[in-house]
């Protein structure tokens, strides 16, 4: 954006949202967990839902009925018995049977986790199945028929007749009402009578008010009625009256469900658990005792889309909410306390920022630039309106800071720094104006230059700081941070350049120091002396740092990291606060002695205490506390509520608890599955005969927890402590036979305990079962010995056999090694020379030549008797050689032996031969081709494995070159020599396990010619 385009902003902002009037908005609403198909529902589609004796959940719906557990939903459907999967209610027995209401002629209940099927009925006049349940008192009038189904302790049905005329009453002028009786409507006679078996009939008049009342009602229609403790409720459709007849009193009385929730609805039903009526409408849920005080009123406003159908309260507390196309919603008793406020109908408000006003007004910023104040009334009130057309994040409220009672300064990344007054009419926002202030940089570096360019400095401001008494603002932001002075006035007189450095928070000590909090430390800028790095302690060097509030009352700067918690710095020491380790601190607030912080995992709130160091987290708010959301952004309070922003809105919750829940979790214990064949849930089991594996299951039911629940078990005489594990099933394997206790509790997520459950367990052992695997075991191992035997005596044959030959070829690679040495062209070459030196005449060098040749080839026949040759043998025939083949070609090459002096030459042997080889490929492919200068060096020393390394070295014309010689000459004829010595060495590895390595290497020159041969021969010590 240009400047004068930005100026046009500028102009249109200040002017335009002068005229801005607040408008309300949507009120509050709390933040409920839904349960879906996705979650383990058969369908989204949930009629209602009771609570049975157990404590178990149990919703029907259109496509079977579902039991959840706090984690898990077990579903039944026609594929475990059930008539019809579309089921409309449910209704529970004394003894615990769940039965299920469906449009068919099948009576079924579910008991002990399978479906039984009770009666059908065949009767041609059969219309439907009522049920009347008033706590597990049920009874079921089987309409069309004249005659009530009366489930018994026996697991049957008792059959009764229904009193003489009913099935002649309509159904809107019949109420059942408990087992055989039932309530008659007279419209016209303002009269009701009850009617019972055995001719009872007791009527009851209404006393002329109430009459004209009654007669009004359209009595023409079936209106919601139920009949609970002596009293008549009935609602006609869309009233917003609902009317009861007290057969005590004779009284016609009312409840004004429009004064209840605050409209009028449109569907109403009744529920009688735990001794309380639950009246069940689209708007919430209104509770009565049974002396028909309303003990609890909840309101709910879930999604426009969400088509309530019935809710109730179960005995924590919860709350369930069951809809017809979106499954459960769930708000447990202490999520009551925290309200969700929205606007316009939306759920995803993104509450950026907010703040105390100074008439301690809540003021919220948004991700999308609005404004919002909270009214008294709970309501929002819209100040300035969202940006359009703009990203997200260039359109967040970053920061809010107040100035007084009725100003206060917002800053949005898009736009310049504003100033905002407040008024009960109307807001109006006034940009700072940066063009004409005058700069103080301190010789800082800058492009702030001209009054175009300082425009920037009121964008992207991260963080405000105000210090009344010095009337300055401090403006954190990416680069260049800045003091903004006043100096009494509205607007700024002129601006402080602090540091070039990027600075995302800010604050003021009373005496107006100023702290600036980095990505990489903190600073201090006084106006005596300066900018000033903070480079102790330690613990703040280098941390990025993004919140800053300094608590007079302690003399303590709090500092919110990006991953370190909040860090306290207080009297040249820091120190992190327990319980924050790890967190990124997205915002703070101080109240007193307390602490409020924002997180990436939820609210907290520290205590300060006395001895500041011993300062901790003492309460943690989240999902189970009723914020919708654990990323919360920003943190305020009042004398009452704690105000959290998230990115799904502003949630408030009261410091003092109004609802809460302290019931302690129950324990369902699950049964006993012995060898993976389950037993029903009992308190003793014995067993006759010693099981493999045994498993233990069982289930804590706390739904106030949402699943974190831990069990604590101990199985005496295995296990030597309690236990702990979130796991609902322990497995035991191989246990003794013998007597064993097994205790288990639950703990909820407030460490509340259940009751222990306690389960007895016997096993027994006949004499099969205790000696069977004894001697299986027994003649398992005699078997397995006798093998080993046969086994390793088939393998000395085998080995013998081997050894032999071995030795067999052993013996004919020495003798090949033999015809190697003295291989033909060797013979030849000698004797050539021989003749050379007699035909020349030179007898003295012939002789020699021909009394070296004699010794060597003696040499040769004695040492191939045997295997090994001391080191001085060796060293001997190789040099007996080598001085034959340096008379042959004199002057050609030099040739130096060395051994280190700490070797003993005849005591320590090598394999016969093994150097000869080696050499004879020196001389004869490496440095015939030389004509001068030619050097062949033999090194000898021992490594710290006492390994004997022999290193053959040559300046020779290197192998690739030697082959390509031969190859020219046209050479056929091929040593075997290298390959004998190879064969020779596996066979020693063989039979003696001795293993002797070679390694045979090119050298270079730097230039990459080649200059030589190197092979290294590692020799182990031989015995």
């Amino acid at each position: 954006m240009n400047s004068k385009k930005l100026k046009v902003a500028l102009s249109l902002m200040g002017l335009g949202l002068s005229l801005l009037w607040a408008v309300s908005a949507d009120g509050q609403t709390y933040h409920f967990k839904q349960y879906t198909a996705n979650d383990g529902l058969p369908t989204n589609a949930v009629y209602g839902g009771i609570q049975d004796q157990k404590g178990f959940i149990w919703f029907y719906t259109e496509h079977g009925v579902s039991r959840f557990d706090g984690q898990e939903f077990r579903n039944y459907t026609v594929e475990d018995g059930l008539p019809v999967n579309d089921v409309w209610y449910l209704a529970e027995d004394r003894q615990g049977r769940i039965w299920l209401n469906t449009f068919g002629t099948k009576l079924v209940a579910i008991e002990d986790d399978s479906v039984k099927t009770y009666y059908e009925s065949t009767d041609p006049h059969f219309q439907r199945f009522d049920f009347f349940a008033n706590d597990q008192d049920l009874a079921i009038y089987e309409k069309g028929t004249g005659q009530l189904l009366i489930p018994d302790s026996q697991g049957e049905l008792q059959r009764l007749p229904v009193p003489k005329g009913i099935n002649s009453i309509p159904d809107y002028l019949l109420l059942p009402c408990s087992r055989d009786t039932f309530l008659q409507f007279h419209k016209s006679l303002s009269q009701i009578t009850l009617i019972a078996n055995g001719g009872f009939r007791e009527s009851y008049l209404l006393d002329k008010q109430d009459a004209a009342t009654w007669r009004r009602l359209n009595h023409n229609h079936r209106h919601s009625r139920t009949y609970w403790n002596k009293e008549l409720f009935f609602w006609p459709p869309k009233d917003s009256l609902l009317y009861y007849f007290s057969l005590k009193t004779g009284k016609l009385l009312h409840y004004n469900l429009k004064q209840v929730f605050g409209a009028t609805p449109h569907l109403l039903r009744y529920q009688q658990l735990h001794g309380q009526l639950q009246i069940q409408t689209n708007l919430g849920l209104f509770i009565l005792d049974n002396q028909l005080n309303g003990v609890d009123t909840l309101k709910f406003q879930l999604a426009a889309d969400s088509d309530v159908h019935r809710s109730f309260r179960d005995r924590e507390g919860n709350y369930w909410v069951c809809t017809k196309d979106r499954g459960v919603f769930f708000l447990t008793a202490r999520q009551r306390n925290a309200k969700l406020f929205t606007i316009e109908g939306r759920y995803e408000v993104g509450i950026t920022h907010i703040r105390k006003s100074g008439k301690g007004a809540i003021v919220a910023g948004t991700r999308k630039g609005a404004l919002l104040k909270l009214n008294p009334n709970e309501e929002f009130q819209l100040l300035l309106p969202e940006l359009k057309g703009q990203l997200n994040d260039s359109r967040n409220i970053n920061a809010i800071c107040v100035r007084d009672d009725q100003h206060l300064w917002i800053a949005r990344p898009i736009l310049p720094l504003e100033y905002v007054k407040l008024s009960n009419h109307q807001t109006i926002t006034q940009p700072v104006d940066y063009e004409k202030l005058s700069i103080e940089d301190h010789d800082i570096p800058h492009f702030f230059d001209t009054p175009a360019r300082k425009l920037g400095l009121g964008l992207g401001i991260k963080d405000l700081a105000w210090h009344a008494p010095s009337q300055r603002l401090c403006v954190a932001r990416g680069t260049h941070p800045y003091i903004l002075h006043f100096e009494g006035k509205d607007r700024p007189q002129r601006l402080e350049l602090l540091t070039s450095k990027r600075t995302y928070a800010c604050a003021f000590s009373p005496d107006g120091k100023l702290w600036l909090g980095h990505i990489d430390g903190l600073a201090a800028y006084t106006t005596e002396e300066g900018y000033q790095p903070v480079l102790a302690p330690e613990l703040i060097q280098g941390l990025y740092i993004q919140k800053l509030i300094y608590d007079s009352s302690h003399e303590i700067l709090w500092i919110g990291s990006d991953g370190g918690g909040v860090i306290a710095l207080y009297k040249d020491t820091a120190f992190t606060v327990k319980g924050t380790e790890g967190l990124s601190i997205n915002d703070l607030h101080l109240e007193d002695k307390t602490l409020f912080v924002a997180t990436n995992q939820g609210a907290q709130l520290i205590r300060i205490s006395q001895d500041v160091i011993r300062s901790q987290v003492v309460e943690t708010y989240g999902i189970l506390e009723g914020l919708p959301s654990v990323e919360t952004r920003s943190i305020t309070s009042d004398s009452s509520a704690i105000y959290i922003g998230s990115a799904m809105g502003l949630s408030k919750i009261s410091k003092q608890e109004v609802y809460f829940n302290y019931r302690h979790p129950r324990l369902y214990f699950a049964g006993l599955e012995v060898d993976e064949v389950p037993l029903p849930p009992d308190t003793s089991y014995t067993m006759n005969s010693v099981p493999y594996q045994l498993s233990f299951s069982f289930i804590g039911l706390s739904f106030k927890s949402l699943g974190d629940i831990q069990y604590f078990y101990q199985l005496k005489g295995v296990d030597e402590q309690v236990m702990q594990t979130s796991d609902r099933q322990i497995r035991y394997t191989n246990l003794s036979p013998g007597e064993y206790t097994f205790t288990v509790l639950a703990e909820d997520n407030n460490q509340q305990r259940s009751e222990i459950y306690t389960v007895s367990l016997t096993i027994h052992s006949n004499f099969w079962q205790q000696f069977m695997p004894w001697i299986i075991a027994m003649l398992v191992v005699a078997l397995t010995a006798w093998l080993f035997y046969r086994w390793r005596l088939h393998r000395h044959r085998q080995q013998a056999e081997q050894e032999n030959a071995i030795n067999r070829q052993f013996a004919e690679l020495e003798l090949q090694a033999l015809q190697a040495q003295m291989n033909p062209h060797f013979v030849f070459n000698s004797l050539s020379a021989i003749q050379y030196f007699i035909a020349a005449n030179e007898k003295q060098r012939a002789d020699n030549y021909l009394s070296k040749f004699a010794m060597l080839m003696r040499q040769f026949l004695e040492s191939s008797k045997t295997r090994y040759l001391s080191l001085h043998q060796e060293l001997h025939l190789i040099r007996l050689y080598i001085e034959l083949e340096q008379m042959r070609f004199p002057n050609r090459f030099e040739a130096d032996i060395t051994m280190e002096p700490d070797i003993n030459p005849y005591t320590t042997l090598i394999p016969t031969m093994l150097l000869q080889p080696f050499v004879e490929n020196a001389i004869n492919h490496g440095l015939f081709h030389k004509m001068a200068g030619g050097k062949l060096s033999l090194d000898i020393v021992k490594d710290e494995n006492q390994m004997l390394i022999c290193t053959l070295k040559d300046n020779g014309v290197g192998r690739t070159a030697a082959k390509s010689i031969q190859q020219k000459a046209g050479k056929a004829y091929r040593s075997r020599a290298m390959q004998i010595t190879n064969e020779r060495l596996h066979a020693l590895r063989v039979i003696e396990g001795y293993d002797v390595k070679v390694e045979v290497a090119d050298l270079t020159n730097q230039d990459g010619s080649a200059a030589g041969t190197r092979v290294i021969i590692a020799v182990p010590e031989i015995e």
